[in-house]
This record gives structure tokens, C-alpha cells and sequence, in this order.
């Protein structure tokens, strides 16, 4: 397995090619579709006010479409661009079942370039839709299905796979699906959960987002509360998937601050920071 100096090489270049890419400040944090907002529940052994887990919160920076003159605008019944794309089934190779567009065709090869295979495994649907120039880019939601497949959701006009925002968006999303698999979770129920319970169960001990909540969100949490971004203040879930990004993006020496510091101490997590940056490597411009 790669140390994380090791990896830097990779990161380096990426950075001399995305001067700034590191940088997840309000004004380069990612976007994405709001698809589920999971209210955190915690046991009576934790905190009530524990914060919410969200597989895909809309970006603070997402546009607000407007009304039509007259109209009135009701954010609870606005129609979301994404529930009315193309959604294609992916065979066992990651590959689309069916013909797509050239640019369909050309948002999925960027992520398959980008994402880990094992992550990538995990998706078992992709949707395709636009809601035009910005707004909302990625997002991923379980399908529900009981081999708990992924369903990612690319929004074509803002895949650019030359976009430093596609390389950390993408980053985000995967980070969800490593996060909350089934594998995260025990069967305890809600009552009997010891850990923190969500929409989606009772995290297992060793998860990375309990870990994440207990280090920085739980009430004892005595570790630096700093946040990426505004948008990372959303839920334990999008925090620790802006600071993961950061991880990935960022050289070993720059990993000071704690959240992006945890990451460094599990050794998967090391190992996936190493495969993303070789795989964003190998698709900059002029390689390959």
C-alpha cells in the first residue's frame, strides 16, 4: 500500500495542473443534487441535536430557478431537473447498457477514469439529466434495490472532465457511497443503536462517519470544529466528504488540519486517496 508521501507525486501534478484545485473555500465548494436529506436520530445514549446525514445536499451556490411572471415560487413542490433524465443500467463492467449521446457517454468514461473500481462497483445506475449551465452537477442515492446498487446522477452540460470542480465533485460523491454502504451499518434498531443512528440505520463502531461525528460533531468532541467550506456546516455527512476531498487533493505536508488529518490514519483511506489521485493523473490534459 502507497504511504502518503508517496502519492504526493501525483498530487503535485495534478495541482501544477489545476493551480488551486486544494482549495474547497466557499467560492470553489462543490455542487450537487439535493436527492435525500436524512434527518440524523441517535440513541438515548447520544446527543438528540446531532446533525443530519445527507447523501446529497444542494450546494449553497445552486441558482434558484425563477417562477414564471404571476407564478408563485413553492420550493417544496419545484420540479428537480434530475428525477426526469435518461437512466441507463450499467453491466457488471461499469459499462452502459444501452447507446447514450456522445456527451452522456463522455460524463460516464470521466467518471469511470476518476472513481476507484471497487467504489465504482457499487454503482449500478447512472441518470443523466441537465438543468442547464451550473447549479447542481452530481449526486448519488441508493436505488433501493436489495443488492444496495448506487444511482449516480450527472448533470451532462456541467461534466467536464477538465473542470477542476468535476475532479472534486466526483471526489464528493464517491466519499458518500465508501461512507455510507451497507457495510456501515449493524442491524441494530433504532432503540438499541450504541452509536449514532440515521435515516439509512445504526452506524457500525468502526464506520468512518462515527468516527467523523464523534471526533468533530458529538457534544464530548474536543477536536477542532473548522469546516472546509460553508457547505461542509450542512451535516456530519457532507463534512466529512469536503474534507475527504480535500485529502485526496491535497499534499501530505498540508494535512494539518484535523478532519483531513483523521483520514490519514486509516490505512483504506490512504489507499483510496492514492487510487484517486493516479487515476486523476492519468486523465489530465495531454496524458494518455
Amino acid at each position: 500500500m502507497p504511504s502518503l508521501a508517496e502519492a504526493d507525486a501525483a498530487v503535485r501534478e495534478i495541482q501544477d495542473a489545476y493551480p488551486g484545485i486544494d482549495d474547497l473555500s466557499d467560492d470553489e465548494s462543490t455542487a450537487e443534487t439535493d436527492e435525500s436529506t436524512a434527518e440524523a436520530e441517535v440513541s438515548s445514549e447520544a446527543d438528540p441535536d446531532a446533525a443530519a446525514a445527507d447523501a446529497g445536499a444542494e450546494s449553497d451556490s445552486a441558482p434558484e430557478s425563477s417562477p414564471e411572471p404571476g407564478a408563485e415560487s413553492d420550493p417544496d413542490t419545484a420540479e428537480d431537473p434530475s428525477e426526469h433524465g435518461t437512466t441507463v443500467v450499467l453491466d457488471d463492467e461499469s459499462r452502459l447498457s444501452e447507446p447514450v449521446s456522445a456527451a452522456d457517454a463522455a460524463a460516464w468514461d470521466a467518471v469511470v477514469g476518476t472513481v476507484p473500481g471497487d467504489v465504482l462497483d457499487a454503482v449500478t445506475e447512472v441518470r443523466f439529466f441537465t438543468d442547464g449551465a451550473g447549479g447542481d452537477l452530481a449526486a448519488v442515492e441508493p436505488t433501493g434495490a436489495s443488492d444496495g446498487g448506487w444511482r449516480m446522477l450527472l448533470d451532462t452540460t456541467d461534466s467536464d472532465p477538465d473542470d477542476p470542480e468535476f475532479i472534486r465533485t466526483i471526489v464528493h460523491e464517491a466519499f458518500h457511497i465508501v461512507t455510507l454502504g451497507d457495510s456501515a451499518f449493524t442491524a441494530a434498531s433504532k432503540r438499541s443503536c450504541p452509536t449514532l443512528y440515521v435515516d439509512e440505520g445504526c452506524f457500525a463502531e468502526d464506520a468512518v462517519l462515527f468516527e467523523f461525528w464523534s471526533r468533530f460533531w458529538s457534544p464530548q468532541a474536543t477536536a477542532d470544529p473548522e469546516f472546509v467550506n460553508s457547505y461542509a456546516e450542512t451535516d456530519v455527512v457532507e463534512d466529512a466528504s469536503e474534507s475527504f476531498t480535500q485529502f485526496v487533493l491535497s499534499q501530505s505536508r498540508d494535512m494539518s488540519a484535523p478532519k483531513v488529518a483523521m483520514f490519514a490514519e486509516r490505512p483504506e483511506l490512504v489507499d483510496l486517496r492514492a487510487t484517486f489521485a493516479e487515476n486523476i493523473r492519468a486523465n489530465l490534459p495531454g496524458k494518455g
